[in-house]
């Protein structure tokens, strides 16, 4: 059985939209080995879990900020923005300020 950590990462990368695999390219991790991970044959251990986790949520966040618009297809798109928002030289309300510029009405 999975760890209460990844089962929460599910739920998150589900909301996020994208799939476990694109999931993985995000975190760097090989897909294979986050199916294992899932099929408890293979054990991330806590601290990877953890990165995982906060991974997830920067997802769920990164999902929100981009609202209408899904994230992008390109996992490795995905992985700078992820990337960018953990090292702070993006944050989400730059983002959301930059989706909501694309909806104002000039005259």
């Amino acid at each position: 059985m999975a760890s209460v950590t990844l089962a929460r990462i599910d739920e998150n990368v589900r909301a996020a939209g994208i799939s476990r695999a694109a999931f993985a390219i995000v975190c760097g991790v090989k897909p294979s080995t986050l199916s294992a991970a899932y099929n408890s044959i293979v054990n991330l251990g806590g601290p990877r879990e953890a990165e995982l986790l906060t991974a997830s949520y920067r997802l769920v966040e990164l999902r929100s900020a981009c609202e209408p618009f899904a994230l992008p297809s390109n996992a490795n798109m995905v992985r700078v923005l992820v990337n960018r928002l953990q090292d702070g030289t993006l944050s989400v309300e730059a983002i959301r300020e930059m989706v909501s510029s694309l909806f104002e009405v000039t005259q």
